[in-house]
């Protein structure tokens, strides 16, 4: 249901998919960061958190074979439907030609699966039948109308050049193909490129890429995975609740001031010295209460609440698909889930009482799935955190390491790591852990193991030692 990956040495993605069997949906992030790094809530706050953040949602449809019935019958049909506009036309295009290219890459990976004998050739042949059909079929439905061509042409175009790269890489690994297998997928690379030069294609895998076919590939890529984008409305939760602490601050330190310059006025008169002290002592405490107040009290009654709402619609007819709320904060040992102290207790092997704070983003997803079009499975989230700023507190610090090499001691500088715990759960149920090492660079390294690994290998642990 969710992956993690690293990007680069600062950005981690977290993709999560949302089926449109499901309702409610919980997500937790755990950061656990060391002392070293000095992360709180007031020299980390939120809106830097929020400021290294990147959302981006979009439906999503799960991969199937080419030899799919339900797929060669929404090819030879495609064609035939009427469309709102031009937008939606180019929305079923990508789509079935999303569906295509993902049946083409499940296909070769599972004849790559194989092991080289009569049966690997025999799927490599039915697979370039479908391959055949499929392109046929989805050529066959051009659009009558010429304001349309352009749409076709362009998701035509892509996969075309994507079929020949998916057999290119099974043609690559020649340990897995026989001869007769690899002059068929040449043979079928040729009369593709015969193809493209008849339609005037750019893209063409018989030559080496230079900087404008490179360039179109982007452009193609783009153009096909932007029909999946979805609108993100965010607006900030909690206006009424921080107007509504902003007065009640306001009246109880304009209530002081006024208490003390009575009291004073009554006991010294109007135009006396110590009644112009305590007036001004008065105004000087008002204005620092309403800043404490303002400050620290919506801060603490906010710090557990979400802090932003985000309604997502589809583009085309402004649907709303879904309701997310998040918010991020730091909070104690003590208020973790007793899920996920087991968790982190058995990822920190070694120093499992090290001093640590945790930083937890929290999201909330509600699914309108009646609105969901029956063509996709459901939505994914991509959520992108950049750690770079969280690790500007680490020294570039590095150890020397001798080593004995050929009878000769040799030296080496080693860049000093620390270590950064993620652990991702899904309504407290389903869990993934990040170990990160990281130093004044970024990341240099990292692992992804989930509850079930930790959990196998605690109890090989245990059995080893009891043993």
């Amino acid at each position: 249901m969710v992956s993690i990956e690293t990007l680069d040495k600062n950005l981690i993605e977290l993709k999560l998919a949302l089926p449109k069997s499901v309702e409610n949906i919980q997500l937790d992030c755990y950061l656990f960061i060391p002392k070293i790094l000095d992360l709180n809530e007031y020299t980390y706050p939120s809106e830097l958190f929020y400021r290294h953040l990147h959302n981006e949602q979009y439906l999503y449809t799960d991969g199937i074979s080419l030899n799919n019935e339900a797929l060669h019958l929404k090819v030879q049909q495609y064609g035939q439907q009427t469309y709102k506009s031009h937008r939606h036309y180019r929305r079923s295009i990508c789509h079935i030609g999303d569906k295509v290219i993902r049946a083409m890459i499940a296909d070769v990976d599972h004849v790559l699966n194989q092991q080289p004998n009569i049966k690997s050739l025999d799927l490599l042949i039915t697979l370039l039948d479908n391959l055949d059909k499929i392109c046929e079929g989805f050529r066959a439905q051009q659009p009558a109308k010429e304001s349309l061509m352009h749409h076709f042409r362009y998701v035509d175009e892509y996969i075309n050049w994507t079929a020949q790269q998916t057999l290119l890489r099974l043609m690559n690994r020649r340990k897995q193909l026989s001869k007769e297998g690899v002059a068929r997928i040449t043979a079928w690379i040729r009369k593709a490129e015969v193809y493209s030069v008849e339609q005037n294609y750019r893209l063409r895998s018989l030559q080496a890429p230079d900087q404008k076919q490179t360039h179109r590939l982007y452009l193609l890529k783009d153009y096909l995975s932007r029909y999946r984008l979805l609108d993100s409305k965010r607006r900030r939760k909690g206006v009424l609740i921080e107007q509504g602490v902003f007065s009640v601050a306001a009246f109880m330190s304009m209530a002081i001031a006024t208490i003390i310059a009575f009291v004073t006025q009554q006991a010294f008169g109007n135009f006396s010295t110590p009644f112009f002290f305590a007036l001004t002592f008065s105004y000087i405490l008002k204005d620092r209460f309403k800043e404490l107040s303002r400050n620290y009290i919506f801060r603490r009654i906010m710090a557990r609440q979400c802090q932003f709402e985000y309604d997502i619609t589809d583009p085309l007819d402004h649907k709303p698909l879904v309701t997310m709320k998040d918010g991020c904060c730091f909070i104690s040992q003590s208020e973790l889930p007793e899920s996920v102290k087991n968790i982190i207790h058995r990822a920190r092997r070694v120093n499992r009482n090290r001093r640590e704070d945790v930083l937890h983003y929290k999201k909330h997803y509600n699914l309108n799935n009646k609105k969901i079009e029956h063509q996709y499975h459901g939505i994914k989230d991509k959520i992108v955190i950049n750690i770079h700023k969280m690790l500007r507190n680490i020294p570039k610090e590095s150890l020397t390491v001798y080593s004995l090499t050929s009878e000769t001691s040799t030296k080496e500088q080693i860049d000093k790591n620390q270590i950064i715990y993620m652990v991702i759960s899904i309504d407290d149920k389903h869990h993934k852990v990040l170990t990160l090492w990281v130093n004044s660079k970024g990341i240099s390294s990292h692992s992804i193991s989930d509850y079930a690994t930790y959990k196998s290998i605690n109890s090989t642990y245990e059995e080893s030692a009891n043993a």
